[in-house]
């Protein structure tokens, strides 16, 4: 019988046992082999979000309806999809297009749109004189959410990819609430990574969804782990049905000869 003198030593001893009982449990129930290994460094080169969907697109990752193209294109591929649309400033250098006035959602018709494509130009323009403000990506309007999640996946020189799960949204750097796992992780692995972060989806399949994402997240990290350099679905939204839907991605690859092969 241990004596515990204090209750600080107790709470850190109840939670070591806790930590060392969950540990032990992963470990026996499945654990894969070694660490996903990173190909070799080069220069980075951040995508698009257009071409970082397209990398995406044979997962099973669910994402809205989508087009991408100039400018004079926009009202036509918005009607085409069906009102409502959001609209998006579309360049890799702009990572948080939100934050400079790059987005504009529950678009209803087309003069909506016209008048959000100007204003968008004119906010980027402001905040980013020396981009290009007239390529743009248009999306369905993603139903009402329940919760707002972040999906990333970190290269580490000496221990491969590090896929983090959190809140998510514009304020993501804010909340600081997220959990890690080393890649390749089991199913429980990732489970149990979610769970750290106590949220609340009341929805039944919400779980279920979102650790489905991951399992998605962490299978394109191991195909492209040659060339991937970091990973973020920022927002990954629950939806009211229990659903998960990634509405916004970005991806960094090394700049390297057989990268665009990827694409």
């Amino acid at each position: 019988v241990a004596a515990l003198m204090g209750m600080t030593e107790t709470i850190a001893a109840l939670a070591g046992v806790a930590h060392y009982a969950g540990a032990i449990e992963t470990v026996i129930e499945d654990t894969p082999a070694g660490l996903l290994v990173p190909g070799p460094d080069g220069p980075a080169k951040t995508l698009d979000e257009a071409d970082s969907k397209h990398m995406l697109t044979p997962y099973d990752l669910a994402m809205p309806l989508r087009w991408a193209g100039y400018v004079k294109g926009v009202p036509a591929a918005a009607k085409r999809l069906g009102f409502p649309v959001a609209i998006k400033i579309l360049d890799a250098e702009i990572a948080h297009k939100s934050k400079i006035g790059g987005v504009e959602l529950n678009l209803a018709s087309e003069a909506e749109v016209a008048t959000a494509v100007k204003a968008i130009q004119r906010n980027v323009a402001h905040a980013r004189p020396d981009l290009q403000n007239d390529y743009f990506v248009v999306e369905q309007m993603v139903p009402p959410s329940l919760a707002e999640l972040i999906i990333g996946v970190k290269r580490h020189a000496e221990l491969g990819f590090v896929l983090l799960v959190g809140r998510g949204g514009v304020d993501a750097e804010v909340h600081r609430n997220y959990a890690l796992t080393l890649l390749p992780a089991s199913d429980r692995s990732l489970e149990r990574t979610l769970d750290r972060l106590c949220l609340e989806l009341p929805v039944p399949d919400a779980r279920r969804s979102v650790v489905a994402a991951m399992r998605t997240i962490a299978d394109f990290t191991a195909d492209h782990a040659v060339v991937l350099a970091e990973l973020d679905i920022n927002p990954l939204l629950v939806l009211e049905d229990g659903s998960a839907m990634a509405v916004d991605a970005l991806v960094v690859v090394t700049d390297r000869e057989d990268a665009g092969d990827l694409q």
